[in-house]
Protein backbone atom coordinates (compact mmCIF):
# COMPACT_ATOMS: atom_id res chain seq x y z
CA UNK A 1 0.00 0.00 0.00
CA UNK A 2 2.75 2.46 1.03
CA UNK A 3 4.44 2.76 -2.32
CA UNK A 4 1.32 2.56 -4.49
CA UNK A 5 0.79 6.29 -5.01
CA UNK A 6 3.98 6.59 -7.07
CA UNK A 7 3.56 3.61 -9.36
CA UNK A 8 1.69 4.27 -12.56
CA UNK A 9 2.62 4.17 -16.36
CA UNK A 10 1.74 2.35 -19.73
CA UNK A 11 1.49 2.55 -23.71
CA UNK A 12 0.40 0.68 -27.09
CA UNK A 13 0.94 0.62 -30.99
CA UNK A 14 -0.68 0.02 -34.31
CA UNK A 15 0.59 -3.17 -35.87
CA UNK A 16 2.04 -6.43 -34.56
CA UNK A 17 5.40 -5.33 -33.19
CA UNK A 18 7.76 -7.17 -30.89
CA UNK A 19 7.79 -5.79 -27.34
CA UNK A 20 10.81 -3.68 -26.37
CA UNK A 21 11.57 -2.79 -30.00
CA UNK A 22 12.08 0.92 -30.72
CA UNK A 23 9.67 2.26 -33.31
CA UNK A 24 10.12 5.78 -34.70
CA UNK A 25 6.78 7.54 -35.22
CA UNK A 26 5.29 10.92 -36.17
CA UNK A 27 2.11 12.23 -37.77
CA UNK A 28 -1.48 10.95 -37.57
CA UNK A 29 -2.10 7.76 -35.56
CA UNK A 30 -5.09 5.42 -35.38
CA UNK A 31 -5.85 1.82 -34.53
CA UNK A 32 -3.85 0.01 -31.83
CA UNK A 33 -0.36 0.82 -30.55
CA UNK A 34 1.08 -2.27 -28.90
CA UNK A 35 3.40 -2.65 -25.92
CA UNK A 36 6.79 -1.44 -27.13
CA UNK A 37 8.96 1.69 -27.07
CA UNK A 38 8.16 4.54 -29.46
CA UNK A 39 10.59 7.30 -30.34
CA UNK A 40 8.33 10.25 -31.21
CA UNK A 41 10.34 12.26 -33.76
CA UNK A 42 7.66 14.80 -34.72
CA UNK A 43 4.22 15.84 -33.52
CA UNK A 44 1.72 13.00 -33.32
CA UNK A 45 -2.08 13.30 -33.29
CA UNK A 46 -5.40 11.50 -33.49
CA UNK A 47 -7.56 13.08 -36.17
CA UNK A 48 -11.18 14.06 -35.58
CA UNK A 49 -13.39 11.01 -36.04
CA UNK A 50 -10.46 8.57 -35.66
CA UNK A 51 -9.60 6.51 -32.59
CA UNK A 52 -6.37 5.30 -31.03
CA UNK A 53 -5.91 2.58 -28.40
CA UNK A 54 -2.60 2.32 -26.53
CA UNK A 55 -1.89 -0.95 -24.73
CA UNK A 56 -0.46 -1.34 -21.24
CA UNK A 57 3.33 -1.23 -21.05
CA UNK A 58 3.95 1.04 -24.04
CA UNK A 59 6.54 3.79 -23.65
CA UNK A 60 6.59 7.04 -25.63
CA UNK A 61 9.87 8.98 -25.73
CA UNK A 62 9.32 12.44 -27.22
CA UNK A 63 11.97 14.52 -28.95
CA UNK A 64 12.42 18.14 -27.87
CA UNK A 65 9.24 20.23 -28.29
CA UNK A 66 7.16 17.42 -29.81
CA UNK A 67 3.52 17.16 -28.64
CA UNK A 68 0.59 14.73 -28.71
CA UNK A 69 -2.73 16.21 -29.92
CA UNK A 70 -6.04 14.43 -29.41
CA UNK A 71 -8.72 15.56 -31.87
CA UNK A 72 -10.62 12.26 -31.87
CA UNK A 73 -10.85 9.35 -29.41
CA UNK A 74 -7.96 8.13 -27.22
CA UNK A 75 -7.97 5.11 -24.93
CA UNK A 76 -4.64 4.83 -23.10
CA UNK A 77 -5.22 2.71 -20.00
CA UNK A 78 -2.46 0.65 -18.46
CA UNK A 79 -2.49 -1.35 -15.24
CA UNK A 80 -1.08 -0.76 -11.77
CA UNK A 81 1.93 -2.94 -12.58
CA UNK A 82 2.24 -2.16 -16.30
CA UNK A 83 1.72 1.52 -16.94
CA UNK A 84 1.95 3.69 -20.05
CA UNK A 85 4.77 6.26 -20.09
CA UNK A 86 4.94 9.64 -21.83
CA UNK A 87 8.31 11.33 -21.28
CA UNK A 88 11.29 13.06 -22.97
CA UNK A 89 13.55 10.97 -25.18
CA UNK A 90 16.79 12.30 -23.67
CA UNK A 91 17.85 13.51 -20.25
CA UNK A 92 17.28 17.18 -19.40
CA UNK A 93 15.03 17.80 -22.41
CA UNK A 94 11.31 18.62 -22.63
CA UNK A 95 8.34 17.89 -24.87
CA UNK A 96 4.96 19.48 -25.57
CA UNK A 97 2.57 17.40 -23.45
CA UNK A 98 -0.79 15.77 -24.24
CA UNK A 99 -3.45 18.15 -25.62
CA UNK A 100 -7.15 17.25 -25.66
CA UNK A 101 -8.58 19.73 -28.17
CA UNK A 102 -12.16 20.90 -28.70
CA UNK A 103 -12.99 18.09 -31.15
CA UNK A 104 -11.64 15.37 -28.83
CA UNK A 105 -14.16 12.69 -27.90
CA UNK A 106 -15.34 13.26 -24.31
CA UNK A 107 -15.21 9.51 -23.66
CA UNK A 108 -11.40 9.54 -24.07
CA UNK A 109 -9.53 7.96 -21.16
CA UNK A 110 -6.05 8.12 -19.65
CA UNK A 111 -5.42 5.57 -16.91
CA UNK A 112 -2.35 4.27 -15.12
CA UNK A 113 -0.11 6.58 -17.13
CA UNK A 114 3.09 8.40 -16.23
CA UNK A 115 3.26 11.87 -17.78
CA UNK A 116 6.48 13.73 -17.06
CA UNK A 117 8.92 16.28 -18.51
CA UNK A 118 6.52 18.46 -20.55
CA UNK A 119 7.05 22.23 -20.63
CA UNK A 120 3.55 22.98 -22.02
CA UNK A 121 1.48 21.39 -19.22
CA UNK A 122 1.47 17.64 -18.74
CA UNK A 123 -2.15 17.50 -19.92
CA UNK A 124 -3.93 20.45 -21.58
CA UNK A 125 -7.73 20.26 -21.91
CA UNK A 126 -9.40 22.83 -24.19
CA UNK A 127 -13.19 22.53 -24.51
CA UNK A 128 -12.84 18.82 -23.74
CA UNK A 129 -13.83 16.48 -20.92
CA UNK A 130 -11.63 13.36 -20.79
CA UNK A 131 -11.41 10.94 -17.87
CA UNK A 132 -7.99 10.91 -16.20
CA UNK A 133 -7.53 8.30 -13.47
CA UNK A 134 -4.76 6.53 -11.56
CA UNK A 135 -2.08 8.58 -13.33
CA UNK A 136 1.24 10.00 -12.14
CA UNK A 137 1.51 13.57 -13.49
CA UNK A 138 4.94 14.57 -12.26
CA UNK A 139 7.62 17.13 -13.05
CA UNK A 140 5.84 19.08 -15.81
CA UNK A 141 5.71 22.86 -16.27
CA UNK A 142 4.03 25.70 -18.11
CA UNK A 143 5.06 29.36 -18.05
CA UNK A 144 1.51 30.70 -17.94
CA UNK A 145 -0.98 28.06 -16.79
CA UNK A 146 -1.22 24.71 -15.01
CA UNK A 147 2.01 22.77 -14.90
CA UNK A 148 0.37 19.40 -14.29
CA UNK A 149 -3.10 19.81 -15.81
CA UNK A 150 -4.56 22.90 -17.52
CA UNK A 151 -8.35 23.12 -17.94
CA UNK A 152 -9.78 25.77 -20.26
CA UNK A 153 -13.56 25.66 -20.85
CA UNK A 154 -13.29 21.99 -19.82
CA UNK A 155 -14.81 19.65 -17.22
CA UNK A 156 -12.51 16.61 -17.04
CA UNK A 157 -12.94 13.90 -14.43
CA UNK A 158 -9.64 13.56 -12.53
CA UNK A 159 -9.44 10.81 -9.91
CA UNK A 160 -6.92 8.73 -7.97
CA UNK A 161 -3.99 10.64 -9.49
CA UNK A 162 -0.69 11.80 -8.04
CA UNK A 163 -0.03 15.37 -9.22
CA UNK A 164 3.42 16.26 -7.94
CA UNK A 165 6.43 18.54 -8.50
CA UNK A 166 4.83 20.45 -11.37
CA UNK A 167 5.26 24.21 -11.82
CA UNK A 168 3.12 26.77 -13.59
CA UNK A 169 2.38 30.46 -13.77
CA UNK A 170 -1.16 30.05 -12.40
CA UNK A 171 -1.88 26.64 -10.91
CA UNK A 172 1.28 24.67 -10.25
CA UNK A 173 -0.65 21.41 -10.07
CA UNK A 174 -3.98 22.18 -11.78
CA UNK A 175 -5.30 25.34 -13.46
CA UNK A 176 -9.04 25.92 -14.01
CA UNK A 177 -10.32 28.69 -16.30
CA UNK A 178 -14.07 28.74 -16.89
CA UNK A 179 -13.95 25.03 -16.06
CA UNK A 180 -15.72 22.68 -13.65
CA UNK A 181 -13.46 19.64 -13.26
CA UNK A 182 -14.27 16.88 -10.76
CA UNK A 183 -11.06 16.23 -8.77
CA UNK A 184 -11.34 13.31 -6.36
CA UNK A 185 -9.06 11.00 -4.35
CA UNK A 186 -5.95 12.79 -5.66
CA UNK A 187 -2.60 13.53 -4.03
CA UNK A 188 -1.56 17.08 -4.97
CA UNK A 189 1.88 17.62 -3.45
CA UNK A 190 5.05 19.65 -3.98
CA UNK A 191 3.75 21.82 -6.85
CA UNK A 192 4.79 25.45 -7.36
CA UNK A 193 3.14 28.48 -8.98
CA UNK A 194 5.17 31.54 -9.91
CA UNK A 195 1.97 33.57 -9.56
CA UNK A 196 -1.20 32.21 -7.88
CA UNK A 197 -2.40 28.78 -6.80
CA UNK A 198 0.46 26.46 -5.91
CA UNK A 199 -1.76 23.37 -5.79
CA UNK A 200 -4.91 24.42 -7.67
CA UNK A 201 -5.86 27.67 -9.41
CA UNK A 202 -9.62 28.29 -9.64
CA UNK A 203 -9.91 31.08 -12.19
CA UNK A 204 -12.74 33.08 -13.70
CA UNK A 205 -16.19 31.43 -13.37
CA UNK A 206 -14.80 28.01 -12.44
CA UNK A 207 -16.61 25.59 -10.13
CA UNK A 208 -14.22 22.70 -9.48
CA UNK A 209 -15.48 19.92 -7.22
CA UNK A 210 -12.56 18.85 -5.01
CA UNK A 211 -13.33 15.84 -2.83
CA UNK A 212 -11.31 13.34 -0.79
CA UNK A 213 -7.99 14.88 -1.82
CA UNK A 214 -4.74 15.49 0.07
CA UNK A 215 -3.09 18.82 -0.76
CA UNK A 216 0.31 19.30 0.86
CA UNK A 217 3.75 20.92 0.45
CA UNK A 218 2.64 23.17 -2.43
CA UNK A 219 3.90 26.76 -2.70
CA UNK A 220 3.30 29.95 -4.65
CA UNK A 221 4.91 33.34 -5.03
CA UNK A 222 1.58 35.12 -4.50
CA UNK A 223 -1.62 34.21 -2.67
CA UNK A 224 -3.06 30.72 -2.53
CA UNK A 225 -0.27 28.24 -1.89
CA UNK A 226 -2.87 25.46 -1.77
CA UNK A 227 -5.82 26.89 -3.73
CA UNK A 228 -6.41 30.33 -5.21
CA UNK A 229 -10.07 31.29 -5.88
CA UNK A 230 -10.61 34.27 -8.20
CA UNK A 231 -14.24 34.94 -9.17
CA UNK A 232 -14.92 31.22 -8.69
CA UNK A 233 -17.04 28.85 -6.62
CA UNK A 234 -15.12 25.72 -5.62
CA UNK A 235 -16.58 22.86 -3.61
CA UNK A 236 -14.05 21.36 -1.19
CA UNK A 237 -15.21 18.26 0.69
CA UNK A 238 -13.47 15.59 2.81
CA UNK A 239 -10.08 17.07 1.87
CA UNK A 240 -6.86 17.47 3.88
CA UNK A 241 -4.86 20.66 3.37
CA UNK A 242 -1.60 20.48 5.31
CA UNK A 243 1.89 21.93 5.21
CA UNK A 244 1.56 24.28 2.23
CA UNK A 245 4.10 27.12 1.98
CA UNK A 246 3.59 30.75 1.10
CA UNK A 247 0.73 33.18 1.51
CA UNK A 248 -2.13 31.20 3.01
CA UNK A 249 -3.73 28.00 1.88
CA UNK A 250 -6.91 29.34 0.26
CA UNK A 251 -7.06 32.86 -1.15
CA UNK A 252 -10.56 34.12 -1.91
CA UNK A 253 -11.29 37.04 -4.22
CA UNK A 254 -14.98 37.68 -4.85
CA UNK A 255 -16.00 34.00 -4.59
CA UNK A 256 -19.53 32.75 -5.28
CA UNK A 257 -21.47 29.65 -4.21
CA UNK A 258 -18.33 28.24 -2.60
CA UNK A 259 -18.63 25.28 -0.20
CA UNK A 260 -15.76 24.28 2.12
CA UNK A 261 -16.95 21.46 4.40
CA UNK A 262 -15.80 18.41 6.38
CA UNK A 263 -12.12 19.12 5.64
CA UNK A 264 -8.94 19.43 7.69
CA UNK A 265 -6.59 22.44 7.59
CA UNK A 266 -3.33 22.24 9.50
CA UNK A 267 0.20 23.67 9.58
CA UNK A 268 -0.18 25.92 6.53
CA UNK A 269 2.40 28.69 6.58
CA UNK A 270 0.97 32.13 7.52
CA UNK A 271 -2.51 30.69 8.12
CA UNK A 272 -5.30 28.91 6.28
CA UNK A 273 -7.45 31.59 4.63
CA UNK A 274 -7.21 35.15 3.38
CA UNK A 275 -9.07 37.60 1.16
CA UNK A 276 -12.87 37.54 0.97
CA UNK A 277 -13.16 34.63 3.40
CA UNK A 278 -16.71 33.21 3.64
CA UNK A 279 -18.33 34.13 6.94
CA UNK A 280 -17.75 31.53 9.65
CA UNK A 281 -15.02 29.63 7.82
CA UNK A 282 -12.19 28.91 10.26
CA UNK A 283 -14.09 30.13 13.34
CA UNK A 284 -14.44 27.35 15.91
CA UNK A 285 -18.06 27.11 17.01
CA UNK A 286 -18.59 23.53 18.21
CA UNK A 287 -17.50 19.91 17.89
CA UNK A 288 -17.98 17.25 15.24
CA UNK A 289 -19.17 13.65 15.60
CA UNK A 290 -15.71 12.70 16.96
CA UNK A 291 -15.94 15.47 19.61
CA UNK A 292 -13.13 17.43 17.93
CA UNK A 293 -13.40 21.21 17.71
CA UNK A 294 -14.73 22.40 14.35
CA UNK A 295 -16.27 25.41 12.62
CA UNK A 296 -19.90 25.61 11.54
CA UNK A 297 -19.01 23.75 8.33
CA UNK A 298 -17.54 20.78 10.25
CA UNK A 299 -13.97 21.65 9.21
CA UNK A 300 -11.28 20.69 11.72
CA UNK A 301 -7.84 22.21 12.29
CA UNK A 302 -5.81 19.30 13.65
CA UNK A 303 -2.70 17.29 12.72
CA UNK A 304 -3.94 14.60 10.26
CA UNK A 305 -1.22 12.21 11.45
CA UNK A 306 0.13 11.06 8.11
CA UNK A 307 2.16 7.85 8.11
CA UNK A 308 5.43 9.04 6.48
CA UNK A 309 4.91 12.26 4.49
CA UNK A 310 8.67 12.71 4.04
CA UNK A 311 8.59 9.51 1.97
CA UNK A 312 5.40 10.42 0.15
CA UNK A 313 3.14 8.24 2.31
CA UNK A 314 -0.03 10.19 3.14
CA UNK A 315 -2.05 7.32 4.57
CA UNK A 316 -3.62 8.01 7.96
CA UNK A 317 -2.24 6.54 11.15
CA UNK A 318 -4.55 4.99 13.72
CA UNK A 319 -5.87 7.78 15.93
CA UNK A 320 -5.94 10.39 13.16
CA UNK A 321 -8.71 12.98 13.74
CA UNK A 322 -9.55 12.60 10.03
CA UNK A 323 -10.89 9.07 10.54
CA UNK A 324 -14.71 9.01 10.35
CA UNK A 325 -14.71 12.83 10.23
CA UNK A 326 -15.93 13.24 6.65
CA UNK A 327 -19.40 14.03 5.46
CA UNK A 328 -21.68 11.25 6.80
CA UNK A 329 -23.75 11.63 3.61
CA UNK A 330 -20.73 10.70 1.48
CA UNK A 331 -20.34 7.09 0.29
CA UNK A 332 -18.86 4.97 3.12
CA UNK A 333 -15.22 3.92 3.12
CA UNK A 334 -14.27 0.44 1.82
CA UNK A 335 -14.46 -0.96 5.37
CA UNK A 336 -18.08 0.25 5.63
CA UNK A 337 -17.33 3.09 8.07
CA UNK A 338 -18.16 6.79 7.73
CA UNK A 339 -16.06 8.59 5.11
CA UNK A 340 -12.61 9.71 6.25
CA UNK A 341 -10.99 13.00 5.28
CA UNK A 342 -8.18 12.79 2.71
CA UNK A 343 -7.18 10.75 -0.32
CA UNK A 344 -6.52 7.51 1.56
CA UNK A 345 -9.27 6.13 3.81
CA UNK A 346 -8.07 4.38 6.94
CA UNK A 347 -9.07 0.72 6.84
CA UNK A 348 -10.10 -0.43 10.31
CA UNK A 349 -9.88 -4.06 9.17
CA UNK A 350 -6.12 -3.83 8.53
CA UNK A 351 -4.04 -5.96 10.85
CA UNK A 352 -0.64 -4.41 11.54
CA UNK A 353 2.16 -6.86 12.23
CA UNK A 354 5.89 -6.50 12.63
CA UNK A 355 7.54 -6.02 9.25
CA UNK A 356 9.25 -9.18 7.95
CA UNK A 357 12.98 -9.05 7.39
CA UNK A 358 12.79 -8.51 3.64
CA UNK A 359 13.49 -5.54 1.40
CA UNK A 360 10.76 -4.49 -1.01
CA UNK A 361 12.13 -3.38 -4.35
CA UNK A 362 10.84 -0.24 -6.11
CA UNK A 363 9.20 -0.71 -9.49
CA UNK A 364 10.39 2.54 -11.09
CA UNK A 365 13.12 5.18 -10.83
CA UNK A 366 11.82 8.06 -8.75
CA UNK A 367 13.10 11.17 -6.95
CA UNK A 368 10.59 12.13 -4.28
CA UNK A 369 9.59 15.66 -3.29
CA UNK A 370 12.04 17.04 -0.70
CA UNK A 371 10.81 17.29 2.87
CA UNK A 372 10.60 19.89 4.24
CA UNK A 373 10.43 22.32 1.31
CA UNK A 374 11.02 25.28 1.76
CA UNK A 375 13.90 24.26 4.04
CA UNK A 376 16.43 25.94 6.30
CA UNK A 377 19.08 24.71 6.49
CA UNK A 378 18.45 21.00 5.76
CA UNK A 379 16.01 18.91 3.73
CA UNK A 380 15.66 15.18 3.09
CA UNK A 381 15.95 13.78 -0.44
CA UNK A 382 14.72 10.25 -1.19
CA UNK A 383 15.11 8.31 -4.43
CA UNK A 384 14.09 4.83 -5.59
CA UNK A 385 16.11 2.46 -7.77
CA UNK A 386 14.41 -0.67 -9.14
CA UNK A 387 17.81 -1.99 -10.22
CA UNK A 388 21.47 -1.12 -9.47
CA UNK A 389 23.08 1.70 -11.41
CA UNK A 390 25.44 4.65 -11.41
CA UNK A 391 23.60 7.52 -9.74
CA UNK A 392 24.25 11.24 -10.12
CA UNK A 393 22.34 13.59 -7.79
CA UNK A 394 23.34 17.24 -8.20
CA UNK A 395 22.00 20.55 -6.87
CA UNK A 396 21.87 23.50 -9.30
CA UNK A 397 20.94 27.14 -8.81
CA UNK A 398 18.32 28.91 -10.90
CA UNK A 399 20.99 29.96 -13.46
CA UNK A 400 21.86 26.30 -14.04
CA UNK A 401 25.19 26.42 -12.20
CA UNK A 402 26.20 23.39 -10.18
CA UNK A 403 26.04 24.08 -6.46
CA UNK A 404 26.81 20.69 -4.96
CA UNK A 405 27.18 17.08 -6.07
CA UNK A 406 25.48 14.86 -3.50
CA UNK A 407 25.92 11.46 -5.16
CA UNK A 408 28.19 10.30 -7.98
CA UNK A 409 28.63 6.58 -7.52
CA UNK A 410 27.20 3.12 -8.06
CA UNK A 411 24.16 2.39 -5.86
CA UNK A 412 22.24 -0.80 -5.18
CA UNK A 413 18.54 -1.32 -5.95
CA UNK A 414 16.20 -0.11 -3.23
CA UNK A 415 15.09 3.04 -1.41
CA UNK A 416 17.79 5.62 -0.69
CA UNK A 417 17.64 8.68 1.55
CA UNK A 418 20.09 11.47 2.32
CA UNK A 419 20.17 14.89 3.97
CA UNK A 420 21.05 17.97 1.90
CA UNK A 421 22.64 20.66 4.06
CA UNK A 422 22.16 24.08 2.47
CA UNK A 423 23.70 26.11 5.30
CA UNK A 424 26.13 27.82 2.95
CA UNK A 425 23.49 28.81 0.39
CA UNK A 426 21.63 32.08 0.19
CA UNK A 427 17.82 32.05 0.14
CA UNK A 428 16.34 31.33 -3.27
CA UNK A 429 15.27 28.64 -5.74
CA UNK A 430 17.40 25.57 -6.49
CA UNK A 431 16.92 22.34 -8.43
CA UNK A 432 17.82 18.76 -7.51
CA UNK A 433 18.63 16.67 -10.59
CA UNK A 434 18.78 12.87 -10.52
CA UNK A 435 20.22 10.79 -13.36
CA UNK A 436 20.73 7.03 -13.38
CA UNK A 437 23.12 5.59 -15.94
CA UNK A 438 23.46 7.40 -19.26
CA UNK A 439 19.74 7.97 -19.46
CA UNK A 440 17.68 5.28 -17.70
CA UNK A 441 15.63 8.08 -16.14
CA UNK A 442 16.25 11.65 -15.13
CA UNK A 443 14.21 13.77 -12.70
CA UNK A 444 14.46 17.43 -11.80
CA UNK A 445 12.61 19.00 -8.88
CA UNK A 446 12.34 22.37 -7.19
CA UNK A 447 13.96 23.30 -3.86
CA UNK A 448 13.17 26.53 -2.02
CA UNK A 449 15.43 27.89 0.73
Amino acid sequence: MRRAIFIFAAVMMMSSITANAQIHISGALSGILEDTTYIVEGDIWVEEGDSLVIEAGAEFLFNEGVEFDINGYLYAVGTETDSIKFMPSVADSTWGGIDFNDSADDSSKLGYCLITGSNQSGIDCFCSNPTISNCNIIGNSDYYYGGGISCNFSDPNISYCTISENSGGEGGGINCHISDPAISHCIIIGNYASNYGGGIMCGMNSRPNISNCTISMNSSTNNGSGICCLFSGPTVLNTIVEGNYGDYWIYFYDPFDESITFSDFYNNEYGNFTGDVPEGLGTITGVNANSDSCDQFYNIYLDPLFAEPELGDFHLQAGSPCIDAGDPESPPDPDGSIADIGAFPYDSTWVFVEKPDITLKPVEYYLHAPYPNPFNPETTLTFDLPRPGHVSLVIYDIQGREVQSLVNSQRSAGYHQLIFDGSGLSSGIYFAYLQVGSFTQSRKLLLIK
